[in-house]
């Protein structure tokens, strides 16, 4: 009876502390999503690369903004660590994940607008493949830290 009696009160103990758990908010909130691409620039192309690139952001970059699909973006460039290391890194940063719905359609007409028809586009990107390679995107969100000094 004794042994029951001590189960029953672990199981109690450990079904309310679950719910005080999950009750507990996380150390963060969620913040903006950043679209990150990193971009391999050949050596000695960088000038050409950005100086190519910086008009049709700025134009993007405006465009998207106006609509108010875009918060902030930014161009970093650095040195790469290895010969297979990015050098050129592009941040978009969005207000939330629902901003990304219908998000490659507005880009799409954007483009047009701003390069021109389909043929001036595979134009454009050929050029600039001669000067680069991706080496990848990443969808990223922002956490901002709670003051957790005061959750308790």
């Amino acid at each position: 009876m004794r042994r029951n009696f001590v189960g029953f009160v672990v199981a109690i103990a450990l079904i309310s502390s679950a719910g005080v758990a999950r009750a507990a908010e996380p150390a963060y909130s969620e913040g903006h999503v950043w679209m990150i691409t990193m971009i391999r620039v050949k050596p000695g192309m960088i000038d050409r690369y950005v100086g190519e690139i910086l008009p049709l952001w700025n134009a993007f970059f405006e465009g998207l903004k106006r609509q108010g699909e875009l918060i902030d973006s930014h161009i970093i460039v650095g040195d790469a660590a290895t010969q297979q290391d990015w050098n050129v890194m592009i941040v978009n940063v969005y207000k939330n994940w629902a901003s990304m719905d219908g998000l490659s359609g507005k880009i799409a007409d954007l483009t047009e607008k701003i390069v021109g028809p389909e043929a001036v586009q595979v134009q454009t990107l050929s050029a600039r493949d001669q000067m680069r390679e991706i080496v990848g995107n990443k969808m990223m969100q922002e956490i901002i830290p709670r003051d957790v000094t005061t959750q308790h």
